[in-house]
């Protein structure tokens, strides 16, 4: 089967650990495509859908943590002027951008599998995640208007695990940290090293994932994979 994987950094993998690479091993008989980009928000990965073959058997869309992102510091709204990663401004924007999304993937694909943005800092009542529980129950209701696709809640996941635990407020807040976390950490180790110094548990700066926050993701959509597959087959 195809599977293609769209979405920001989180689905590049990078900066952080990766939870593509650990399911394209376990899915190898499969064709996996990871059409990630890092800084793509739910209008830049629209935009970009134009240029990309999206002929699938299953499309895996993760998206939307940018459009929030870039109001946590004016080096990233420059940055993303610059690359031309337009963002939402508002509410009924976002709304109406992804669910301009929802209708392209899901006539390119039989099933197509949505993962709401999960966080910005892992203290889940800060303003930025309050916002992006706003955006995720616009994507959940936008979801249920479609027949083809199942809404994978990981948020409630993570949220499952940060309950018992006490989190920093860290969150990266310029551009310059971000690339320098790129830069420096290249394994697994480091990358879980800083994040323990930061006092974070699933993510590196409060967006990106650690190993804990990949490891989450990846058996989630392991299973869920597995059951399209067999379905199918």
């Amino acid at each position: 089967m195809k599977i293609i994987f769209l979405g920001d950094s989180l689905t590049e993998g990078t900066p952080g650990v990766s939870f593509f690479a650990p399911l394209k091993e376990s899915f190898s008989n499969h064709k996996l495509i990871n059409y990630g980009k890092g800084g793509d928000t739910v209008s830049s990965l629209l935009a970009r859908l134009k240029r990309l073959d999206l002929k699938a058997n299953i499309i895996v869309l993760f998206v939307g943590a940018n459009d929030v992102f870039v109001k946590v510091s004016w080096t990233f709204s420059v940055y993303k002027t610059i690359t031309k990663q337009k963002w939402a401004k508002d509410k009924t924007t976002f709304k109406d951008k992804y669910d301009a999304l929802l209708s392209k993937v899901t006539e390119k694909a039989t099933h197509v599998i949505v993962i709401p943005p999960l966080l910005i800092g892992e203290q889940l009542d800060n303003e930025y995640n309050q916002l992006l529980k706003e955006y995720r129950e616009s994507i959940e209701h936008l979801v249920n208007t479609y027949q083809n696709i199942d809404y994978i809640d990981l948020h409630q996941e993570f949220k499952n695990y940060l309950d018992a635990k006490e989190s920093s407020d860290y969150i990266a807040k310029s551009l310059k940290s971000i690339m320098q976390d790129v830069r420096n950490l290249k394994t697994k180790e480091e990358i879980d090293c800083v994040s323990q110094d930061r006092g974070l548990h699933v993510t590196l700066d409060g967006v990106h994932l650690n190993s804990t926050g990949a490891l989450i993701i990846t058996r989630k959509l392991e299973e869920v994979l597995t059951y399209y597959i067999n379905k199918e087959t």
